[in-house]
């Protein structure tokens, strides 16, 4: 459902440019097939997949807020910072 969320909003709105924040800040996957490896972007972070623990995902309720933890942890270890949601 959060996802049909992000959706309908980009359409509402009018989102049909990749430079529009509200498509930068989404979190997005992306196969790098020089690097034969899965790169992930999300507003200026730009950060190669490690195959982390990613804990029981299937039990986290994804929401806004969610979101929100995600873009601000990924910026950070963009700019060698850390954190603790």
């Amino acid at each position: 459902m959060h996802l049909r969320d992000i959706i309908e909003d980009l359409i509402k709105d009018n989102v049909q440019n990749l430079e529009n924040f509200n498509w930068v800040k989404q979190l997005r996957y992306y196969y790098d097939s020089e690097m034969g490896d899965v790169k992930l972007i999300q507003s200026i972070a730009k950060l190669f997949l490690s195959y982390e623990y990613l804990g029981n995902s299937t039990r986290l309720v994804v929401t806004s807020l969610t979101d929100r933890c995600n873009l601000t942890m990924t910026v950070a270890l963009q700019l060698n910072l850390s954190g603790n949601p």
